[in-house]
C-alpha cells in the first residue's frame, strides 16, 4: 500500500497516527467532521456558522462578550495542536484561527449570548408587555400582526455555514491536488508544474517514446483503484458510515473516477486523436480505421484484435467525456466538486437512515460549497455553470455503467488482467 495521503489543511481527512504520549479524543455521538479551529472530534456542531466544538464556541463568545484582546508571544507562529501544546497556550492564536475559518462577532446576539446572570429591568418589562399586547394572542394570523424581526439577520447563519462548506470543498481539492500529483510519480511521469493543468504532458516525441499499446486494463488501472481506496476511506465526514456502506460506496464511484482522471489526461493530449489515454500512458485507440501516423507502425494483429473488442466503449468516451471537459475546462475546485457529488450519488449502495443522512447532508454542503466559490469568484453565471457540472455527473455516471459491463466482458473472456483486490472493487460479490 503506498504511503498515506496528506493534504495542505487536512481537515476532511483522517490524520496519520500519531506519536505515543499524544492525547487523541475520541468521537463523540455528534461528530461527523472534526471542529474546523482545532481539529477535535469531540461534541462538534454548527456554532455561529462554523463546524467547530463547544470548547472552540464557547472560548470565542467569551472573547467577544468580554471584548478581550489577547496577544501572541510568539508572533502569531503558534501551532493549535490539542495533545501536544495544548490548544488553550494561546488566546491570541486561537482567535484568529476562530476567524479565519469564518466566525464573526455577527453571528452572536448580545442579549441571548450575554455572560452571566441577567436582570430584566422595568422598562424591558413594560416594553414586552406593551409589545405583546399589540401582538395579540398566540396563535393569532400572521396577517393581523407579524412578531418584529429586528436584530435578526437570516442570511448570517447562511453565510458562515457556506464559508464552512467552501472550506471543506477547499481541502478536498488539495487533497485531489497531492493524489494526482502521487499518481503521477507512481507511473514514472512528472507531477504538473501548474495544478489547474493537471498532468504534465511531454512533446509528442517523448510521448510516443513511452506509449503502450499492449497494457491490460488491469494493470492500468492498479495504482488507481489502490489511491481512489485510501482517498474515499479518509474522508472524515464519511468515517461514521459502515464498512459494507464503504464499499458500495467506493466501487460504484471508483470507474466514474478513473474515467474523470483519463479523461483529464487524454484532453490534455490534442496532438493524438482518436486515442483514449490511461495514466501510465498505455491507450486504447477509438478508431482503428483512422489511426495516427507515429502510431500506426506499432499496432499488430494481435493488439487491433484486443482493441477492437473495446473500441466501441473508448470511441464513446472520447466523443462524450473528452469532448465535454474540453468544453467545460473545469477548474480543480470544480473537478473535486464533481468527485465528491459522484461519490455520493449512492448508486447501488444501500445505506441505514442514519446513513443516508450523512451522505445527503455531505452532498448539500458540496453544493453549497461550489456555490460559494463561484460567488467569491464573481462567476457571471452560477446556476448555469452548476447546472452544466451535474449534467456532466449524470453523463461520468453513464460512462460507468458502460464501462463496467464492458469490462465485465474483457474479463470474461480472460483479457482484463484484473488481480483480485481490483476486481472485487470494480465487481462487488452481492451479499
Amino acid at each position: 500500500m503506498m504511503a498515506t495521503l496528506r493534504t495542505g489543511s487536512g481537515l476532511p481527512f483522517k490524520e496519520e497516527p500519531m506519536d505515543e504520549g499524544v492525547l487523541i479524543d475520541e468521537p463523540g455521538p455528534s461528530a461527523t467532521v472534526p471542529c474546523l479551529v482545532c481539529s477535535r472530534m469531540t461534541n462538534t456542531g454548527q456554532h455561529y456558522g462554523v463546524q467547530s466544538c463547544l470548547g472552540c464556541k464557547t472560548f470565542f463568545r467569551r472573547v467577544v462578550i468580554k471584548g478581550n484582546q489577547p496577544k501572541c508571544k510568539y508572533d502569531g507562529n503558534c501551532k493549535l495542536v490539542k495533545g501536544y501544546n495544548q490548544k488553550r497556550i494561546c488566546r491570541s492564536c486561537r482567535l484568529q484561527r476562530c476567524l479565519d475559518i469564518g466566525m464573526t462577532e455577527k453571528a452572536l446576539h448580545p442579549c441571548r449570548d450575554a455572560i452571566g446572570k441577567r436582570r430584566r429591568s422595568p422598562d424591558d418589562a413594560r416594553s414586552r408587555s406593551g409589545s405583546e399586547s399589540e401582538e395579540g394572542p398566540p396563535g393569532a394570523s400572521p396577517d393581523s400582526s407579524a412578531p418584529s424581526a429586528a436584530g435578526y439577520s437570516p442570511d448570517a447563519n447562511q453565510t458562515q455555514r457556506a464559508a464552512a462548506a467552501l472550506s471543506l470543498l477547499n481541502a478536498v481539492r488539495d487533497g485531489d491536488i497531492v493524489m494526482r500529483s502521487r499518481l503521477s510519480v507512481a507511473h514514472g511521469h512528472t507531477p504538473a508544474d501548474d495544478p489547474e493543468h493537471f498532468y504534465a504532458i511531454p512533446p509528442a516525441e517523448v510521448l510516443l517514446s513511452r506509449l503502450s499499446l499492449n497494457a491490460s486494463i488491469g494493470d492500468a488501472l492498479r495504482a488507481d483503484l489502490i489511491l481512489i481506496r485510501e482517498w474515499v476511506e479518509r474522508l472524515v465526514p464519511l468515517a461514521t458510515l459502515g464498512a459494507e456502506s464503504q464499499r458500495g460506496l467506493i466501487s460504484q464511484f471508483s470507474l466514474k473516477h478513473t474515467i474523470l482522471e483519463h479523461g483529464l489526461l487524454t484532453q490534455r493530449i490534442p496532438f493524438f486523436q482518436n486515442v483514449w489515454f490511461y495514466g501510465d500512458l498505455s491507450c486504447y485507440l477509438t478508431n482503428l480505421e483512422s489511426i495516427p501516423e507515429p502510431i500506426r507502425a506499432l499496432v499488430t494483429p494481435p493488439i487491433q484484435a484486443h482493441h477492437s473488442l473495446l473500441q466501441p466503449l473508448f470511441r464513446w468516451l472520447r466523443e462524450e467525456i473528452v469532448t465535454s471537459l474540453d468544453r467545460l475546462k473545469p477548474s480543480t475546485t470544480e473537478i473535486a466538486a464533481i468527485k465528491l457529488i459522484s461519490l455520493l450519488s449512492r448508486e447501488g449502495t444501500v445505506l441505514e437512515p442514519t446513513e443516508l443522512q450523512t451522505v445527503e447532508r455531505l452532498r448539500d454542503e458540496v453544493l453549497l460549497g461550489l456555490h460559494q466559490h463561484y460567488v467569491a469568484a464573481q462567476h457571471p453565471s452560477i446556476p448555469q455553470r452548476i447546472g452544466e457540472l451535474l449534467m456532466f455527473c449524470g453523463t461520468l455516471s453513464l460512462a460507468s455503467h458502460r464501462g463496467r459491463e464492458q469490462l465485465r466482458m474483457l474479463q470474461f473472456f480472460d483479457r482484463g488482467g484484473f488481480d483480485p483486490q481490483s476486481y472485487d472493487q470494480l465487481f462487488p460479490r452481492l451479499p
